[in-house]
């Protein structure tokens, strides 16, 4: 997963690592920033 923020324009913050599948794994990195904005 690729984050393009306004720090991180021109060299996205990657985040990978070891999961079942791409969309399972973004699922769960999405759920995860979910709880933070929230927080």
């Amino acid at each position: 997963v690729l984050f393009y923020t306004n720090r991180y324009n021109e060299q996205p913050l990657a985040v990978k690592g070891a999961g079942a599948g791409a969309a399972v794994t973004a699922s769960g990195i999405f759920a995860d920033v979910m709880k933070i904005a929230s927080a």
